[in-house]
């Protein structure tokens, strides 16, 4: 019964709340950045509206401001890690560094507001080395969570490279895998595993909620005081403890997005053909 009631829960509130995308409007890039010849897979957006992209060609980093178009490219790592990187995410603090996981490597780099480079983190130094790393969140303390993919855990590192703390599904209510996750403005995570359950831990990681999700999803960003999943259908949906909502989203939003941000309730999307587009998400809780 209790589970029943549950569900009835969540079905209404599903049903009478409602986000909104509106005001969705295209990102201009750089006029010196020809788009045609990068393939764009990653985003990110810091406090100062510098957007940051990954190049899956070429495993660089470039950043632009939205407001100004000052223009950036990684630069500083050696050759011999360049020309073998595999970028798969990235982070930024408070608009200081900027954090990129390097699957093939085994490492975190980390480069300035102007990207460039400071230092790598070599994962595989660790007792227990941190292979492939996919995802990657900086949380206020300065403190990184990163993903291993061979240990299906999320590890939490300092910039010295000194272990803090880890995440297990077998010892944490027994998540499957990570597929993506991202941190609140409590350092709280947000997490969903390859069964599409949605974890909601506190930032040393205790359990706070949990919920399945019956769509496939893709992965998470932090919204006020709940999340927002993506799923392969190119749907968002708002979750907190209390809510399940829908946003909707008008016609000029349905492209192949690849990936998304949120930054001060604003959204970012970045699309298959490097189109960033940009809007605010409106809440209405009838």
């Amino acid at each position: 019964m209790k589970i029943v009631l549950i569900k009835l829960f969540f079905f209404l509130n599903f049903l009478f709340s409602q986000y909104e995308l509106k005001d969705l409007t295209k990102v201009r890039y750089p006029d010196d950045l020809k788009t045609n010849k990068y393939s764009f897979s990653k985003i990110e957006i810091n406090n100062f509206n510098d957007i940051y992209l990954i190049d899956s060609f070429s495993s660089k980093i470039i950043s632009f401001n939205k407001k100004n178009n000052k223009l950036f490219f990684s630069k500083g790592l050696s050759y011999s890690t360049q020309i073998n990187a595999s970028f798969t995410d990235i982070t930024s603090s408070l608009g200081l560094e900027v954090f990129v996981t390097d699957y093939d490597n085994h490492k975190i780099h980390y480069f300035d507001k102007k990207l460039n480079f400071i230092n790598s983190i070599n994962l595989y130094d660790f007792e227990i080395p941190i292979e492939f790393p996919t995802y990657i969140r900086r949380n206020s303390y300065g403190y990184l969570w990163v993903v291993s993919e061979n240990l299906f855990s999320l590890n939490q590192i300092n910039i010295n490279g000194e272990f803090i703390n880890k995440i297990e599904g077998t010892r944490f209510n027994s998540f499957s895998g990570i597929k993506g996750f991202d941190l609140n403005k409590k350092n709280q995570i947000g997490l969903i595993d390859n069964n599409n359950i949605f974890f909601h831990f506190s930032e040393n990681g205790k359990l706070i909620w949990k919920k399945k999700i019956d769509f496939n999803l893709i992965t998470v960003n932090a919204f006020e005081n709940g999340w927002v999943l993506f799923t392969d259908k190119n749907n968002f949906f708002y979750i907190d403890m209390d809510h399940f909502a829908l946003i909707k989203k008008n016609e000029n939003s349905q492209l192949e997005i690849l990936d998304f941000k949120i930054k001060n309730n604003e959204i970012y999307f970045l699309t298959k053909n490097n189109l960033i587009l940009n809007g605010k998400i409106d809440i209405n809780f009838n």
